[in-house]
């Protein structure tokens, strides 16, 4: 059998050793909590919702959404103002339900956040119903 190492083993283990960055070691997990309820006639295709600003340069762990039925056909992005669709495409939020996002190397955890960058669900797939509600969290680590 044959035994191997992450990156970070290697570089703890190395002679000398290589020192690990806090978001690999060490560092400080960072919630970013966000609530939303769409207004009274909704929301529209390719409207966006400011959810949360990353306080701090950090990786980027994942997230979760929860939220009321929109409406049949609707869907969500969630990512940034520069890539809507970076952390999450096409999520259904038709029915009541949950979803994670930025939780697969598809979905880009792990990378670096700049803090200052806005977190962002975009409508998309159908129209969003009114007066419904739209809350969850993203985790980062940093320090």
């Amino acid at each position: 059998m044959t035994a191997y190492k992450s990156v970070q083993e290697t570089n703890r283990t190395a002679d000398p050793v290589v020192k690990l960055a806090p978001h690999e070691a060490g560092g400080r997990v960072r919630v970013l909590r966000f609530e939303y309820t769409t207004p009274g006639g909704g929301l529209t295709v390719n409207d966006t919702i400011d959810l949360a600003t990353f306080s701090q340069t950090g990786r980027l762990l994942g997230g979760a959404v929860a939220f009321e039925a929109m409406g049949a056909s609707a869907t969500a992005e969630i990512g940034t103002a520069a890539a809507a669709s970076r952390y999450l495409s096409a999520g259904a939020v038709a029915a009541v339900g949950q979803l994670d996002f930025a939780h697969t190397i598809a979905l880009n955890t792990g990378e670096s956040v700049v803090g200052g960058t806005t977190l962002v669900a975009k409508v998309t797939g159908a129209n969003w119903a009114a007066a419904k509600k739209f809350n969850g969290y993203v985790l980062f680590v940093a320090d």
